[in-house]
């Protein structure tokens, strides 16, 4: 979370200040020792319904633009099929969001199946992931300048 908070600076970004509302149900939702600010950390030892929770509660709020997803693969709370599925899911809000899962040989192989299965892009590294969203910011940008409605 970190990482992608510097490499969000770094690009240009800003990080979403969640609601109040969006801090106290994740509060309830995710374990004490759980970070409920932006970025939000469920936690490395998180099930697929801690992601799906956290997940579904930020999209929700109305000051969140798009999110990035950082998943401990290596966890073995961590259940690819579920976790896909959660972010594939996630879609029917219409904002944009990316998939980070650092690791080896066994990330690279959930990461593609993530992408291709969920079509939601998938990154080794947090930087890469928010590189991916600042262009998307960028087209988002030129696209509203140039075309007509």
């Amino acid at each position: 979370g970190v990482l992608a908070t510097d490499a969000l600076e770094l690009q240009g970004l800003t990080m979403a200040t969640l609601s109040r509302k969006t801090r106290e149900r994740l509060k309830a939702e995710l374990p004490p020792a759980a970070s409920i600010s932006n970025p939000v950390d469920i936690l490395g030892d998180a099930p697929p319904e801690r992601y799906e929770a956290a997940v579904n509660i930020v999209l929700e709020d109305e000051g969140v633009d798009a999110v990035v997803v950082i998943g401990i693969m290596q966890s073995p709370a961590f259940i690819p099929g579920k976790v896909l599925k959660v972010l594939k899911d996630a879609k029917v809000f219409g904002k944009p969001l990316v998939f980070v899962g650092p690791g080896g040989s066994y990330s690279d192989r959930h990461l593609k199946m993530i992408e291709e299965e969920a079509k939601v892009p998938s990154f080794k590294t947090p930087e890469d992931a928010v590189r991916a969203l600042k262009y998307l910011v960028r087209w988002s940008e030129v696209r509203r300048k140039h075309c007509v409605r």
